[in-house]
């Protein structure tokens, strides 16, 4: 089987109850259902599954499903009302019964999608990734029990619920093999989750995130045209602050240089001052992939980038700023032709590249 080889299983229809209320809990009626094939071209359907015909099923049941690694495991949608439309959303995914052995789901990607009553367009995506070790999703946080072994049990909360469960009649779960940019394992030079270029991967996790209390093992630069047009078109000041240093008026600073600080970093000193357009704010601006957690490189981060400046490719041959400050009024920078490292003053004009840990 190749690595472009995945699977697809049966749609799963749901349709609402006709209760009234706006506060209330949507039913579901569950049926077995066939999404037009089209959706699903070059895949390969899974067996039937049988499920009951009849009768409403409350949002919040468990809904026996299928996917090419297993061939039976149990989804148990969430909903949570939201206050901002005056919507019940889809809010959390429970699977439990779920094979993670290496005869099952393990290295797999779980893809679910979710669709209408009468569309073949899918109404929102939920990826979750087995990197052969913990799972992961970029559509929310996920608790698992039982890894390993062929009774799984994990819960996803999505981070930004947006689907409208009364909107919800069919659901579908495909297993395709788990890549980096899903989740599953990197090795420097792969597309990571936010779209840009591993450029570093460690042996042992290393303390990450904007409190530093998370884990990461990968490094991942925004890519070439992350702006929209060359590294050497952007000539920007550090900050808007130039003269005081990073928390001398209260919170954290900005001096570490190691590896796995550079978030930090960049948080602290956007804290301090905001103005836009600058490295610090440009950086913590760019989306890329939808992930809103790109920063600028500490010192450390700063000279992995250049080492694999090939692999990740469209740098120019002059200084990129860090997110390590040296003194008040100066940062470390580094010299993407020579190699060179040094201080600059925060009020200079040079460029920039984002990236983010995961």
């Amino acid at each position: 089987m190749s690595n472009y080889d995945h699977y697809s299983d049966d749609p799963i229809e749901i349709k609402d109850s006709p209760e009234a209320g706006s506060k209330r809990n949507v039913l579901f009626g569950v049926v077995l259902s066939l999404v037009a094939a089209a959706i699903f071209t070059n895949t390969t359907f899974a067996g039937n599954i049988t499920l009951t015909s009849s009768g409403a099923t409350e949002f919040g049941q468990g809904i026996l499903a299928t996917s090419a690694c297993d061939g039976s495991f149990t989804i148990k949608p969430g909903s949570s009302f939201s206050n901002s439309d005056g919507n019940f959303k889809l809010s959390s995914l429970e699977i439990s019964s779920l094979d993670s052995t290496s005869n099952g789901c393990a290295n797999k990607a779980l893809n679910i999608n979710f669709y209408g009553d009468t569309s073949t367009a899918s109404l929102g995506t939920v990826v979750i990734a087995d990197s052969g070790s913990s799972f992961s999703s970029n559509s929310g946080t996920i608790s698992a029990t039982g890894y390993g072994t062929t009774s799984t049990t994990l819960i996803v909360t999505l981070t930004s619920p947006a689907v409208i469960s009364s909107s919800v009649f069919k659901f579908t779960v495909e297993s395709s093999l788990s890549t980096c940019a899903t989740g599953g394992i990197c090795n420097v030079g792969d597309t990571g989750p936010g779209g840009g270029i591993v450029f570093y991967k460690s042996v042992s996790a290393f303390a990450c995130g904007p409190t530093r209390s998370d884990s990461c093992y990968y490094l991942e630069a925004a890519p070439a045209n992350w702006s929209g047009g060359n590294d050497s078109a952007i000539s920007i000041s550090w900050s808007g602050n130039t003269t005081q240093s990073v928390g001398s008026s209260g919170g954290d600073t900005a001096t570490a240089t190691a590896i796995g600080w550079g978030y930090r970093n960049t948080l602290a000193a956007v804290a301090q001052n905001n103005t836009a357009n600058k490295v610090i704010t440009r950086a913590r601006a760019y989306n890329g992939g939808g992930r809103t957690d790109w920063y600028v490189p500490s010192k450390d981060e700063l000279n992995q980038l250049y080492l694999r400046k090939a692999t990740v490719g469209g740098f120019t041959s002059t200084s990129y700023w860090s997110s390590s400050e040296v003194s008040a009024t100066n940062v470390y920078e580094q010299d993407f032709g020579n190699g060179n490292s040094w201080s600059n003053g925060k009020s200079g004009a040079d460029t920039l590249r984002p990236i983010r840990s995961f």
